[in-house]
């Protein structure tokens, strides 16, 4: 225009144009030479420019609807104008100049600032940029024409740089993309010819510069132009783009105003209106940040929320309320709403019903046995797997009452996944119930929760005290839910008391519920809801049931997002009844989110709603800034409900928490945006996990389920809101093989429908997974017509059209599980529904989900409708099975082979003490000889099972025995060629290059050791294994070449190892071992690929061979010479020879102790910390080979001080060791076998029996470290832990038994350690009493005195017996003074009898072991023991009047059983009881207290810390209240009859008088009690209306005719008082006569309150009962008539049993009811 007036000016005055074609350029020529001109530098730069940029994607823009194609788009668009006013448009003119930058740039720069946060953080903007005016060379300026042209103007900025940095990223793109402004835009496009659809061109951009209202003088003559705004809004005008932005400058006003226009396609007008105000909100709030000087901040954080959104938050989140009462914890609360209705219905579910009073019994009954008989420790997490079932709300509540952590475990799961969890939680204790008992191997100890209910194990007084000590405060652990876990590891939240009282004090203020309502009960445990519907009903008041009420008041949907359908299906079936859409994670208690649903006001979209009071909830972008309304961002909660973070994983929880103005938010992962109400609507996820029928799940964990396959790769999809689909790329694998996978280790509702198999998966550009061209899952597969879908019989077709009801599905297939067609449980409910009512009523939901398909489900049932029928039952046995003969000992065998062994002993000492002294030093030759001999005659080589007791076992026996009596003379030779020798002598396959140091093995000729292989100390090698069927067997062990075997370890059962592994300390290895592998405990891993363990480093040279002949030789010795001086002080004439030699022997020992210190000192020396000593080196012979030969050779001498000895921390710190005051040690040996300098002791250390220093630790090598061992003050070291080196331990830690410490152990004050290898246990150790220890301290005196009379009495009585005799006197002797040590008081006297009792060890009982002279002589001590049971060594159990011990139990060599306990310092006892047939494996230790009911195997290294016992009498609670038992019988229906109107009163017996005075005995504290049994057809003894209530148990049999049940009846009314109840329980056999038992009995006096056909029941009950009434019948009943009181007492295989199961009988309850006005017969 300027052009054309400038030329109009021209011609108007000169009359002519100054125009010459040869110098100026014409349009003409300007298209022309655009031709002509080269494009490539323009080309490139453009290519170059647009790499990458998803051109075909549009900017994720606040749409209010999707996009159109361009046949349905109508373009019209909405246009807003507004100008920025004079102050703020001087601000950025001001800015732009005194920057030297153009207002153009800098208006872009703010709108793709505007941009960047308006979509949500996308950082890769592409725009079309408009330009007018795209004259870029100066001979264009002076041509009229249209030089426009549009160009992509790409943005790819960084959230964090500030508005100065993004100001000169957008100035350089923009003057680097105006430079090649001429290259035309359809040429731009085609370098893209794969895109079919340019969406930046949708989004366009413009910037114009104008003068307004300026004068034009045309010759004498001025134009004035007509005023003009750009103010001016239109509705509705026409363009082509979906969001377009003009920038106008007004160069005379210096006023910059913008246009928006928006289609109408896919904006409306408020919305565009919206978006007008943010972009001049964020021109503001940059205007004041210039002002401020606050420009430099990360762009991310600027903010685009209105102050009416600001103000719209702040109010959303006003929820503070406090509440009237002071918060409290879960069972507090529970105890409080006891108190206020003890007689208000509590829970009722599945016929079954409890009063709030009677729930706190139950619950206290439960808490006291897991504090006083499983030792359940405040905060101990204790696992639960138990269907929907009133022991379920029992089972919580004690958990809780007891300070336990509650945390469900899913029936539903399978065995695997529990197992997983439970070791992820470390429980020590699944409480179960007869559905469940059988998930758990024997390894997880578990309680029946039923038992209680069951057997009426239940006690006169509540120890309410026990209970009132268990501290737990409301900010502990109440309970731990399990979610889904990307990683393929569930995460377990913890919840505090806190919150979940503050959770459920708000749903009640919110008036979800209330405590006048009755909660139904509906979802499963592995839903956190569960604990709302349990314990915040019983905590509320409320009542809890299980069936569907008819009257709904109020009703809350969850878990899901709500539909509108399903709103408008629950208004229309329900009337005046509030719905409510409660959300929330678990992770924020139960719910964070509430909204009343209104269909009518809610529209299409249900709300998530609004925060529950003292909730806060925030949406935020993924730089963590507010977002505004209507914008998606991250839910973020706080307040009431946020839990303690996930247990274990502190990674995890760290992700989670974000603290925001120092208040903590869960971040949920949910994307929602927020309505102009302040309602937060859900968008989705900002990861992959779903919700699926209800259930979270992260998709994550499948994928990493199915890599465990030899699948290379696998992506998990939700396909249509129903289904999971797996899509696995594998070329040999299929559908079967993964489904059965995931089956064994998914829950139910995480099992994929559908898994498509692909070659490869499709790939996009960037090598990433195309998830969008997978294919779809081809549903016709499923659900087609084909030949295969059509039902076989008549039960499949009604199956398969309750199937298309309930899940909607049209022919749904035969043989597909119903999960997989996508199958609710919702739709399982209404399947039953209609399964019970067309077809079986018999069938559970347990069934349906064991069954899923048509066909497997149809198969069930059918064998459930054969029931109905009598039919022949046929047992067979298994014809393969292999059955064995059972031996019984044979004392004669063991009588013979004792005294052999006794024989082998003394006559090679007999006759070197007879004929040539000097050839004692020859003696262990002898005896390791004569072994020789009898292994080449007597080993079982060929023999691999056998029955115990027989040759072949007496034969192994023998020789076990012979082999241990002579490991003493072994240890000397431990780790040198000598060993390896003599164990090839005995049969052993072994290499002389291989180093040996443990003597317990009980086959050597079934060894197998390669070249280099290193076995510690103390490491069981056992080829002898007990199996479960009176048999044993003999395998081989078989050790490759380098592999070193840590000390205590334990070979058994058949060991296959191969080359170079690494076995740590405390580690159980059976059968095959691969190379290069790790065995740390029970784990195995790799070896890393960078350790190589050389064979010839291994191998000892001829020196070293040497060395070790010379110190063997050098202690011999050294013995020799002590033997001499001792020997002349024997054949001193004038000193009484018993006295001499009991000196003697006192003399060797304090002589044999200090020469060993010297040598240990002077001789081994310190050893520097860190060392490492390779196998075969002299450092290595010296300090630890050298050391551990001394130790073991004095062995004898060091039995002189006794355990606690105060010698002890005196003696090692004279050898170097760093030990502080009052450390208590109860043995010296392993002390001294580890380098003494560098053991640190602090204050109080106390170490118990078994605990061992190891010297070493193996590195990854194959070599052996030295390094510090540091105890922190008042540590406990409890009996068969290990310590290695460079272990490090707090103050006040308690290490358990078989536990090993090492360097990887991090301990802090007070913690304890378990495990192997340790593990830190969710207890502290109780604090140390200030009361003395009972470990008392010893003078040395006492030592010396109590030793030398100790051994002048054992010589005087072998001296006086013979050999013979003497063993016997002794052994009388011994265990006399044993049962009567109690009456002994004086120290030294108890000094002296345990003196007696060590030597009674020491010289007869290693001849015994494996024997049952072992067992009596046991039972002599004391103890109780079976028969048949074996046992090693007289140290397998200790305080013998605690033991009790079944039949046929047996222990391997290394196994313990002690009935005591020192608790820091504190002895304590307990009794001990093993069941019938246990097999206790090496390195077990059963601890005092513990009970194994039978059958149990214990593998190596299994610690027993807690009870497993039935009861065979319920210990039952007993009211004055007067109860008549009518010849009650087995007592099944009483259990559920008495139930409510006799509660805690009822004993079921047997009417014999020995079981009446059994009850006497047992219950005589419940003086008005009447044990009377009433003969039912006959005058009853009592006076009229006397009696309360009156059980009638199986009572029919005693009427002979239908007379004597109606004289029965008016008894009954007449000994009843007014409202008074019969209880009958009894057989109504189904013969079809019509007429029961109960209608003869009803009355106008006795009126039918209830009747319930309770056969199934009773089954149960039988069944569960059928271990402890077999045991009471057998202990309690003659044997002629034990066969009678089983078939009285309906157990499994009697007739009333088979009758009731297959139909032919029913058994009822029904409860009838005096009237209150009677008239009755005076008598």
């Amino acid at each position: 225009m300027n052009i054309f007036l400038h030329d109009l000016n021209q011609a108007y005055t000169a009359g002519q144009l100054l125009y010459d074609d040869n110098t100026n350029l014409r349009y003409l020529d300007y298209a022309v030479i655009e031709q002509q001109m080269s494009m490539n530098g323009a080309s490139l730069f453009w290519l170059d420019a647009l790499h990458d940029c998803k051109l075909d994607q549009p900017l994720s823009l606040p749409f209010d609807r999707y996009s159109l194609t361009n046949e349905y788009r109508t373009c019209h668009a909405t246009s807003i104008s507004f100008d920025f006013g004079q102050d703020l448009s001087h601000d950025l003119l001001t800015h732009a100049s005194s920057n030297n930058i153009s207002l153009q740039h800098l208006t872009f720069t703010i709108y793709f600032l505007f941009l960047f946060k308006l979509t949500n953080g996308q950082t890769d903007l592409c725009l079309a940029m408009n330009i007018n005016n795209n004259r870029y060379r100066d001979e264009l300026k002076s041509i009229i024409g249209l030089f426009e042209n549009v160009i992509p103007l790409r943005c790819q900025l960084d959230p964090h740089w500030s508005f100065h940095q993004l100001l000169e990223h957008v100035q350089e793109i923009s003057t680097n993309s105006m430079k090649y402004s001429y290259f035309p835009l359809q040429r731009i496009l085609d370098q893209h010819p794969h895109i079919l659809k340019y969406a930046f061109l949708d989004t366009s951009l413009e910037f114009i510069s104008y003068m307004s209202n300026k004068s034009i003088i045309i010759g004498d003559s001025q134009l004035v132009p007509a005023s003009f705004s750009f103010n001016i809004n239109e509705d509705e005008i026409l363009s082509m783009s979906d969001f377009s932005l003009s920038l106008y400058h007004d160069l005379n006003m210096n006023q910059v105003s913008c246009t928006i226009n928006a289609s109408l396609d896919l904006f409306n007008r408020e919305t565009a209106e919206k978006i007008s105000q943010r972009f001049h909100f964020i021109f503001n709030q940059l205007s004041a940040s210039i002002m401020h000087s606050q420009i430099n901040k990360p762009i991310y954080e600027l903010s685009l929320t209105l102050s009416n959104e600001q103000y719209l938050i702040q109010s959303l989140n006003n929820t503070q309320i406090p509440f009237s009462s002071s918060l409290t914890c879960i069972h507090h609360e529970f105890v409080y709403q006891v108190m206020k209705h003890p007689q208000k219905l509590a829970v009722e579910l599945d016929e079954q019903s409890l009063t709030y009073c009677e729930l706190l019994y139950y619950v206290q009954v439960l808490s006291l046995t897991l504090l006083n008989e499983y030792h359940v420790s405040p905060g101990e997490i204790v696992c639960q797997c138990v269907e929907r079932s009133l022991s379920m709300v029992i089972g919580i509540m004690g958990i809780e009452m007891a300070g336990g952590v509650y945390c469900p475990l899913s029936p539903r799961d399978p065995q695997h996944r529990l197992h997983a969890l439970i070791q992820q939680t470390e429980s020590r204790l699944v409480l179960v119930h007869w559905l469940t008992e059988k998930k758990f191997n024997d390894d997880i100890v578990s309680f029946d929760i039923s038992s209680i209910l069951t057997y009426k194990n239940v006690i006169s007084d509540i120890d309410t005290d026990r209970l009132s000590d268990v501290t737990v405060t409301i900010d502990d652990i109440a309970y731990i839910i399990f979610t889904s876990g990307s990683s393929g590891i569930p995460k377990p939240a913890q919840l505090r008391h806190r919150n979940f009282t503050q959770s459920i004090r708000s749903l009640v203020l919110v008036d979800v519920f209330n405590e006048s309502d009755i909660v139904v009960q509906i979802a499963r445990c592995s839903f956190d809801i569960h604990v709302q519907e349990i314990v915040g009903t019983i905590i509320t008041g409320a009542s809890l049931k299980r069936y569907i009420v008819k009257c709904l008041r109020s009703l809350c949907t969850g878990g899901e997002r709500c539909s509108l359908k399903l709103i408008q299906l629950l208004e229309s079936t329900t009337n005046n009844c509030h719905i409510w859409n409660l959300c929330g994670p678990a992770e924020t208690t139960l719910q964070s989110l509430f909204h009343q649903i209104n269909s009518i006001n809610d529209g299409q979209s249900i709300p998530l709603g609004m925060p529950l009071p003292n909730y806060r909830c925030i949406v935020q972008d993924c730089f963590d800034q507010s977002r505004t309304i209507h914008s998606d961002g991250e839910l973020l909660v706080s307040g009431a409900g946020i839990f303690a973070g996930y247990l274990g994983r502190d990674d995890l929880s760290a992700k989670a928490f974000i603290y925001i103005n120092d208040d903590l938010f869960y971040r949920t992962g949910d994307l929602v945006t927020m309505d102009n109400n302040g309602l937060l609507h859900y968008q989705g996820r900002k990861d992959h996990q779903i919700k699926l029928h209800g259930q979270r799940i992260e998709l994550g964990e499948i994928e990493q389920c199915l890599l465990q396959t030899s699948i290379s790769a696998c992506v998990v999809m939700k396909w249509n809101d129903d289904h999971l689909v797996a899509y696995v790329q594998s070329s040999d694998i299929d559908e079967k093989l993964l489904r059965e996978h995931c089956r064994s280790h998914l829950p139910p509702h995480m099992i994929p429908s559908f898994f498509i198999i692909l070659d490869q998966f499709p790939l996009n550009a960037n090598g990433k997974i195309d998830r969008k061209q997978l294919p779809p899952p081809k549903f016709l597969s499923l659900v087609g017509n084909s030949s295969s879908n059509v039902p076989s019989n008549s039960v499949e077709q009604q199956l398969q059209k309750i199937f298309s009801q309930a899940f909607h599905i049209e022919s749904p297939h035969v043989e597909i599980p119903f999960g997989q067609l996508g199958g609710t449980s919702l739709g399982a409910i209404l399947a039953l529904t209609l399964i019970r009512q067309q077809i079986c009523s018999k069938v559970d939901i347990g069934l349906l989900f064991t069954s899923p398909s048509i066909r497997q489900l149809a198969q069930a049932i059918e064998r459930l409708l054969i029931l109905d029928a009598p039919q022949e039952t046929v047992l067979t046995t298994n014809q393969s099975h292999e059955t064995h003969v059972r031996f019984s000992p044979s004392f004669v065998i063991e009588s013979i082979g004792i005294v052999f062994l006794i024989c082998q002993w003394l006559w090679p000492v007999m006759i070197i003490h007879r004929w040539c002294p000097f050839l004692f030093p020859m003696l262990p030759a002898f005896h390791l000889l004569f072994y020789v001999i009898c292994s080449r005659l007597f080993s079982p080589c060929d023999i691999k099972v056998d029955n115990l007791f027989s040759w072949n076992y007496y034969r192994w026996w023998f020789l076990d025995r012979l082999w241990n009596n002579n490991t003493f003379w072994l240890q000397h030779i431990l780790g040198t060629p000598l060993y390896n020798y003599y164990l090839r002598l005995c049969g052993a396959r072994i290499s002389l290059n291989a180093h040996v140091y443990t003597t317990t093995i009980d086959a050597p000729w079934l060894l197998e050791i390669n070249d280099g292989s290193h076995i510690a100390n103390e490491t069981y090698l056992n080829c002898l294994y007990f199996t479960d069927n009176n048999t044993f067997k003999l395998s081989p062990i078989k050790v490759g070449s380098n592999c070193s075997i840590g000390t205590r370890s334990i070979l058994f059962d058949g060991v296959d190892m191969q080359n170079n592994i690494i076995v740590q300390p405390m580690s159980s290895i059976t059968g095959f071992v691969a190379s290069e592998t790790i065995i740390d405990g029970e784990e195995h891993k790799s070896l890393p690929s960078d350790i190589c363990i050389v064979q010839n480093i291994r191998s000892l040279s001829i020196w070293h061979k040497i060395y070790q002949f010379i110190a063997i030789v050098s202690l011999i010795c050294i013995h020799c010479t002590l033997l001499i001086i001792v020997y002349k002080v024997y054949s001193i004439e004038q000193i009484p020879l018993l006295i001499s030699i009991a000196f003697c022997w006192t003399l060797w020992s304090i002589i044999g102790c200090f020469i060993s210190l010297l040598l240990l000192k002077f001789i081994v020396g310190p050893c520097a910390a860190g060392e490492i000593y390779p196998i075969a080196s002299n450092l290595y012979l010296q300090k630890i080979w050298l050391r551990q030969l001394i130790v073991s050779s004095f062995h004898h001498a060091w039995l002189l001080p006794t355990s606690y000895h105060y010698l002890y921390p005196y003696i090692l710190r004279w050898l170097g060791a760093y030990i502080e005051e009052n450390v208590k040690l109860a043995e010296i040996d392993s002390f001294l076998s580890c380098p003494t300098n560098l053991l640190k002791f602090q204050m109080g250390v106390t170490t118990f029996g078994g605990v061992l220093i190891v010297p070493t630790e193996l590195t990854l090598s194959g070599d052996h470290r030295v390094d510090w061992i540091t105890i922190g003050s008042h540590t406990n070291l409890a009996n068969g832990c290990s310590i290695l080196p460079g272990s490090c331990l707090a103050s006040e830690t308690m290490i358990g038994n078989l536990t090993r410490i090492s360097r990887e152990t991090k301990s802090k004050y007070g913690e304890v350690f378990m495990g192997i290898p340790a593990r830190t246990m969710p207890f502290q150790m109780p604090p140390r009493p200030e009361i003395q220890d009972q470990i008392e301290i010893i003078p040395f005196w006492h030592t010396c005195s109590s030793h030398y009379v100790s051994k002048c009495l054992l010589l005087s009585i072998y001296s006086f017996g013979g050999l013979v005799g003497g063993s016997i006197i002794h052994t009388v002797l011994v265990c006399g003074l044993y049962r009567y040590r109690s009456y002994i008081h004086h120290k030294i006297v108890q000094q002296i009898i345990a003196r007696m009792s060590q030597d009674h060890k020491q010289l007869i009982c290693p001849f015994l072991g494996n024997t049952q002279w072992l067992i009596r002589l046991f039972r002599a001590h004391g103890a109780h023991i079976g028969e048949n049971t074996i046992m090693p060594a007289i140290s397998s159990i200790t305080d013998y009047h605690l033991m009790a011990i079944g039949d046929n139990v047996r222990l391997n060599v290394g196994t313990q059983i002690q009935g005591h306990s020192f608790e820091q310092r504190i002895l304590q006892l307990a009794p001990v009881s093993i069941g019938n047939s246990c097999v206790l494996m090496g390195g077990s230790i059963v601890m005092a207290g513990c009970k194994l009911m039978g059958n149990n195997r214990l593998y190596p290294f299994t610690l027993i810390m807690k009870n497993d016992q039935l009861p065979i009498l319920a210990n039952v609670t007993l009211t004055d209240k007067n109860v008549l038992e009518i010849n009650c019988g087995r007592g099944a229906g009483a259990a559920w009859c008495a139930h409510t109107h006799a509660s805690h009163s009822y004993i079921g017996t047997d009417p014999s008088q020995d079981i009446i005075n059994l009850c006497q005995r047992l219950y005589s504290t419940t003086p008005r009690l009447s044990f009377v049994v009433a003969d039912a057809t006959k005058h009853l003894p009592f006076e009229n209306e006397s009696i309360d209530s009156i059980l009638c148990i199986e009572a029919t049999h005693a009427f002979d005719e239908l007379i004597a049940i109606t004289q029965f009846a008016n008894e009954v009314t007449r000994v009843l008082r007014p409202n008074g109840y019969l209880l009958w329980c009894d057989f109504c056999y189904m013969n079809g006569s019509g007429t029961l038992v109960y209608d003869l009995i009803a009355s106008d006096e006795l009126i039918i309150e209830e009747k319930i056909n309770i056969t199934r029941n009773v089954l149960h009950a039988l069944d569960i009962q059928n271990k402890s009434r077999t045991d009471f019948i057998q202990r309690y009943t003659q044997p002629e008539e034990q066969e009678y009181f089983r078939r009285f007492a309906g157990l499994p295989g009697t007739e009333i049993y088979e009758d009731m199961s297959q139909g032919r009988s029913e058994y009822w309850r029904v409860v009838f009811r005096k009237k209150t006005t009677t008239n009755m017969s005076i008598i």
